[in-house]
């Protein structure tokens, strides 16, 4: 199906809108552990509980009729892609308990464009033109420049296999869950896959929560925050995602992605006072030049997303 150059220029600002949101996740994460007891675990969880209540709260009055629509299989569809969210972050917060926390995230954020375009090539017989190929490899470039730059560093003595292995499952998860999220966007309301995914990805993460036990009495702060990240960089943003991935392939929507970073660092600037090393800010003008070129690519009908029939019942 065509899709004109505004309407492609619209999806990839509503993908590139939400990853800003998603930018925003860790200083609120942050602030969340230094006002409360809550580990990752339980914030994650909370953050899914809260990011369910409010997409059902919203869908609502389509609901009922939306999972008829969709059927079982189309319901199965959309809890698997909950799960992926969750196994993704799961994935993520055990990785950095293993490996240095940028090494974790280089490998996270950089290789999911990568696993994207593998899987959309290779399985799904989508077309990879030379510009976005070349557009992907600034993008990466530049978020390994600004991963590497934050003044940390990266030490190598703390690699271990599993924290890799981990690291890698992460981006699986999340590109599988962009593919998965773009394959049906046109089909179904935009927040039905997000009503029914944030229930089941916080009903996957029960069970370990009240194993570890979580204590609810925390400051009204800790609480501001916690929903905070269940209402804008989860509900909010994967509402943004799931209406530009009607115009937007995976391939770019992942590139597109990578400003998550870009926005964290410069939060945590403003925020912390976490200043970048000359090679962090080079890698960010890189980052923000490829992001440009894409936003600004005129759109080609041939390289749109494969999509089904939207489904009437």
């Amino acid at each position: 199906m065509p899709f004109t150059p505004t309407a492609v220029r619209r999806g990839y600002l509503l993908v590139l809108a939400a990853a800003v949101l998603w930018g925003t996740l860790g200083i609120a994460a942050r602030i969340a552990y230094d006002t409360s007891t809550w580990d990752p675990l339980v914030v994650t969880w909370l953050r899914s509980v809260v990011a369910g209540i409010v997409c059902i709260a919203i869908a609502a009055p389509r609901l009922r009729s939306g999972l008829r629509t969709a059927g079982p299989r189309g319901t199965a569809w959309m809890a698997l892609l909950g799960v992926a969210l969750i196994i993704s972050q799961l994935c993520y917060l055990i990785a950095i308990d293993q490996i240095n926390i940028n090494v974790a995230t280089l490998i996270k954020r950089c290789g999911t464009p990568i696993v994207a375009a593998a899987i959309g090539v290779i399985l799904l017989k989508e077309h990879l033109s030379r510009r976005l190929a070349l557009i992907m490899v600034g993008a990466i470039i530049g978020t390994w420049l600004l991963l590497t730059g934050t003044g940390d560093g990266t030490n190598t003595d703390d690699l271990l296999l599993v924290g890799v292995l981990l690291s890698v499952g992460s981006a699986v998860a999340i590109a599988l869950h962009t593919i998965g999220s773009g394959r049906i966007a046109r089909r179904y309301d935009a927040m039905l896959p997000l009503a029914v995914g944030f229930p089941v990805g916080a009903l996957v993460l029960t069970p370990f929560v009240l194993a570890r036990g979580v204590d609810l009495t925390q400051s009204a702060t800790a609480w501001f925050w916690v929903i905070y990240l269940g209402v804008v960089p989860s509900a909010l943003a994967y509402l943004l995602q799931q209406r530009g991935l009607r115009t937007v392939s995976a391939s770019s929507a992942t590139i597109l992605s990578l400003a998550e970073p870009l926005t964290t660092a410069i939060l945590a600037w403003f925020v912390f006072g976490e200043l970048l090393a000359p090679l962090g800010i080079i890698g960010g003008a890189i980052l923000v030049a490829a992001l440009i070129v894409l936003a600004t690519t005129p759109a080609d009908p041939q390289h749109a997303p494969i999509i089904e029939p939207v489904e009437t019942g």
